[in-house]
């Protein structure tokens, strides 16, 4: 055998154990920093926030309960791209994303509701990806 083929071969090997070691997991990687949520005492009054120097608001259109869906709107700019997910601190609530729509004032807008939880919690966490950036907020519904 040749040395050509002898280095591909090995090289080949590393590659493939390194891919693998990476997605199982097994290197080491800097611990992840949790964001922390941004406390929203009432979102159908609205909660103001920022990212990248541009201000926006996100608000329901009613005071948010768990048997009726609600609308969301997003004010800001600039905006190209938003989506909303609602989850629990240790719960999994499932698959449940909500993809903005641009409205006829200016503001974006999805419909949406809370998923369902058997435990009568009301510590909500809402996702927002607004423009690639993820923004938490801690609802407390009433």
């Amino acid at each position: 055998m040749n040395w050509r083929g002898l280095l591909s071969g090995s090289f080949a090997v590393l590659a493939t154990a390194f891919y693998v070691a990476w997605n199982q997991g097994w290197l080491p990687t800097r611990p992840a920093t949790a964001p922390v949520p941004l406390a929203c005492a009432d979102l159908a009054l609205g909660c103001n926030f920022t990212l990248d120097d541009h201000a926006y608001r996100i608000q329901s259109d009613q005071p948010i309960t768990p048997a009726r869906p609600f609308s969301l709107m997003l004010f800001g700019t600039p905006l190209t791209s938003a989506t909303a997910s609602w989850q629990m601190a240790g719960m999994d609530m499932g698959p449940n994303r909500f993809h903005f729509a641009p409205g006829p004032a200016g503001q974006w807008q999805t419909r949406t509701a809370l998923p369902f939880c058997t435990q009568a919690r009301s510590d909500w966490l809402l996702t927002l990806n607004v423009n690639k950036n993820k923004v938490i907020f801690a609802i407390q519904r009433r």
